[in-house]
């Protein structure tokens, strides 16, 4: 992690520093790092959070504003700030405007950058990052999607822990934890306990400390039900309930991978010869499968222009287009509002967001031809 910290220093213009994404772990490390490098330069540092059930935000940057009598260098931290109020990020910007000379200040916000995009136009972090000199640091901290999620591995394992993974113990490691990042950080620090020093993370280690039984994801639910398959939903559903899951964020995931598979079908109904080309190209970087895969992609908001490294994990590995093939048009449209119907009810209250609710939602999906079918013959 380079955060090019060598040019902050406790006199400096730059006195903000924005830490924004849904890269829990990545954000942590990096107000870790900002503490440390400020008590290298600055000396003892005092660590202030805001907490709006204690004192309001007005009376919390009058503090931020006023000069200590001792000298301290003070940090003051601002967490979750996307769920400020409009006065609260009043109050935030500004502060921020009138400039902190004798303070720093943390802001954070957590959530896809969609979400919290107007939080930091209010903010104005773009305008106070780019001044020269700039005021304002801001690093995002994007959560890598489930297929990069191996190479994460490969990259902050050696900056969590000081220790290597090769790219196949760390996609070893994903399937067998799952793809939480905090929980895949939490395991490795319990692999890095029980290693001695410098040791690699290999697969005999992730196989001792991290048990036998990998967390089954609401991807795995979406990809159970994309194959039709009701036996693997069950034991994927079976797993997560061993804790206490909160429903509508797996629901989300349900949603947007049938959403995924309606847009393949739709663009390939329109273009059954990209269909028929992407089939037959096979092997390593063909380029027909490049050129193919791509229009697929793009085509089911599954990536972008320059993603020709997701075509083989997204669009082959996944077996979602194989998925696609299973339903029509009218089912996944009939799908989809069952999702949106359930989603809604676990919210208000009038479904309940239990297993047995939960089982029979995916009993749906599985069985939606043949629950067509029976409507049409009443």
């Amino acid at each position: 992690m380079n955060l090019s910290l060598d040019t902050v220093s406790p006199a400096g213009v730059l006195r903000c520093f924005v830490l924004s994404g849904e890269d829990s772990v990545g954000i942590e490390q990096a107000r870790a790092a900002i503490a440390a490098h400020l008590e290298k330069t600055g000396g003892a540092l005092t660590h202030e959070h805001f907490d709006p059930a204690n004192e309001t935000i007005a009376l919390f940057i009058q503090r931020m504003l006023s000069p200590t009598l001792f000298g301290d260098l003070r940090v003051f931290h601002f967490r979750h700030v996307q769920e400020f109020t409009g006065d609260e990020l009043d109050e935030l910007d500004r502060a921020l405007e009138s400039g902190i000379p004798d303070a720093f200040a943390i802001v954070e916000l957590d959530g896809p950058k969609k979400d919290i995009a107007k939080t930091l136009k209010k903010l104005r972090v773009e305008k106070r990052a780019g001044g020269s000199p700039p005021f304002c640091l801001h690093l995002e901290f994007a959560r890598p999607p489930d297929w990069g999620i191996a190479d994460w591995l490969v990259t902050n394992a050696p900056l969590l822990t000081g220790r290597q993974i090769a790219k196949p113990d760390a996609e070893y490691l994903a399937d067998r934890v799952g793809r939480d990042l905090d929980l895949l950080y939490s395991e490795l620090q319990k692999i890095d306990l029980h290693l001695p020093e410098k040791a690699r993370i290999d697969r005999k280690t992730i196989d001792l400390i991290t048990g036998r039984q990998r967390e089954m994801t609401a991807f795995e639910l979406a990809a159970a039900l994309g194959r039709q398959d009701l036996n693997s939903a069950l034991r994927v559903i079976d797993a997560i309930f061993t804790g206490a899951p909160y429903l509508p964020p797996l629901v989300a995931a349900l949603g947007r991978h049938f959403w995924a598979i309606f847009r393949i079908k739709k663009f390939l109904s329109a273009n059954p010869d990209i269909g028929r080309r992407f089939a037959n190209s096979k092997g390593y970087k063909n380029p027909e499968q490049i050129a193919t895969g791509l229009a697929i992609g793009k085509a089911a908001g599954l990536f972008g222009d320059k993603d020709e490294n997701r075509i083989y994990p997204v669009l082959i590995k996944s077996g979602i287009m194989e998925q696609a093939a299973l339903f029509s048009c009218g089912e996944i449209e009939r799908i989809i509002g069952w999702l949106l119907e359930f989603d809604r009810g676990i919210k208000t209250g009038r479904v309940a967001p239990d297993r047995k609710s939960l089982e029979m939602l995916c009993y749906r999906c599985v069985k939606v031809r043949a629950i067509a079918g029976e409507k049409a013959a009443a």
